[in-house]
């Protein structure tokens, strides 16, 4: 009977975990706010998308840097899903003397499936260059 019970519990675990139901979820310290803390120090918010039409991937990033902010310096780096791995597609930098770095990029001769967009760089601010890295994975 023990075993049949752990069995269930076993599944459920695994039927919610692959589906997305968090089972458990990590808090952090003001339990009363919504919003969990930055996991970055300089950095206020990263932003990507993707987009394709008539053959031609459009990706946007974003990195805003907190007030304070000198320097943003970034690559985006394209990457389509084949056989189960990311293949290389294109890559492009972008950098500011301010708080916002913005990027807009056009990538040629694509087709849809899945695709990765990762933005990597540094975020300055009172002489720290904080290293950053987000993506996004987006069926296209």
């Amino acid at each position: 009977m023990k075993n049949r019970i752990l069995a269930t519990i076993l599944c459920i675990c695994v039927v919610t975990g692959a589906i997305g139901v968090p089972i458990a979820q990590a808090g952090w310290a003001d339990a009363d706010t919504e919003t969990p803390p930055s996991r970055w120090t300089n950095t206020s918010l990263v932003t990507l998308d993707m987009s394709l039409k008539n053959g031609t991937i459009t990706s946007s990033g974003l990195v805003v840097g907190k007030t304070g902010t000198t320097r943003i310096s970034v690559i985006f780096t394209l990457e389509k899903l084949v056989n189960g791995r990311y293949t290389y597609v294109d890559s492009w930098s972008a950098s500011s003397n301010s708080t916002i770095c913005s990027s807009t990029h056009d990538t040629k001769n694509c087709t849809s499936g899945t695709y990765k967009l990762t933005v990597t760089g540094t975020v300055t601010k009172d002489n720290y260059a904080e290293p950053i890295e987000d993506w996004l994975i987006k069926t296209l």
